[in-house]
């Protein structure tokens, strides 16, 4: 009878005003039976407790909304203002876990694995926004922010090319994911007590740095150099090199290798760069 987009509406609405009272509601009164089932399956779906002693993927999504509440989140993010699409992708996050859950042997133990459950976590997570008929700004930025909160595990952050934490975690939602990367770990309570937030740290710290490398209008997809110029600087053909140079470019200048175009032409005509045409 109720139209989906009142309910998205109005689901919105409700987690922005209180995200955890919003959701507890929704279970209690078996709303969420009908909005969003998915979730159902995140009850009783256990994780390692070696990792997760808080409980099941469920019990650690509602945690994250309980931390939000505390005077540590706000001593951390004291401009963070509470939207709905982040609330719910705190909500979808781990959402993939009851799809991808597998009980895999390694050296003679029973080791539980939740492998690719971001991406099938982003497969759910757009099934929902478009039940809930939300925008495709709400979408988008679900999406990416589900599909990528694991990003920080593909290797220790010291590896991680400037680049790639400038895609990441100095773009359009950057700010979020470094959020979500502090609520995931703070609620991710190891068994033996070991504090989470290294990785939280490290980031932070490298988006600090490379925020001090450029300046604020040059943060972004600006390039020192266009191609037109680097192939002139090499005396080089249009190739799939140009892209690979531009990056290299922008890595030194994050870097604070370099900060200007001569610097950057200069840079070019002292390196022995493979050159190519092919």
């Amino acid at each position: 009878i109720v139209p989906w987009e009142t309910i998205g509406k109005e689901t919105m609405k409700a987690l922005k005003e209180n995200p955890r009272l919003a959701i507890e509601l929704l279970d209690e009164s078996r709303a969420l039976n009908f909005i969003m089932p998915e979730l159902l399956a995140t009850k009783g779906c256990e994780q390692p407790t070696k990792w997760h002693s808080e409980g099941d993927v469920w019990t650690h999504t509602i945690l994250l909304l309980k931390k939000m509440e505390t005077p540590e989140f706000k001593k951390e993010f004291p401009k963070f203002r509470i939207k709905p699409d982040f609330i719910l992708t705190i909500l979808l996050h781990d959402a993939g876990k009851a799809v991808t859950r597998v009980v895999v042997e390694e050296n003679g133990k029973n080791l539980v694995r939740f492998y690719g459950h971001d991406f099938e976590g982003a497969k759910i997570a757009k099934t929902i926004c478009e039940r809930l008929k939300l925008s495709r700004a709400e979408t988008n930025k679900i999406l990416f922010l589900v599909r990528n909160h694991m990003v920080i595990m593909q290797g220790n952050v010291a590896g991680m090319k400037s680049t790639t934490i400038e895609k990441y975690y100095m773009g359009k939602y950057g700010q979020y994911l470094l959020t979500l990367l502090w609520l995931d770990a703070l609620c991710s309570v190891r068994e033996d007590g070991q504090e989470t937030h290294q990785n939280y740290r490290d980031i932070k710290t490298r988006v600090q740095e490379m925020k001090n490398h450029i300046p604020t209008k040059s943060r972004g997809s600006t390039d020192l150099l266009s191609g037109d110029e680097i192939m002139q600087a090499l005396n080089i053909k249009p190739s799939k090199r140009i892209g690979e140079i531009k990056e290299q470019l922008r890595e030194l200048q994050l870097n604070g290798k370099i900060a200007t175009a001569e610097q950057a032409k200069q840079y070019l005509k002292n390196i022995q760069y493979p050159i190519s045409n092919a």
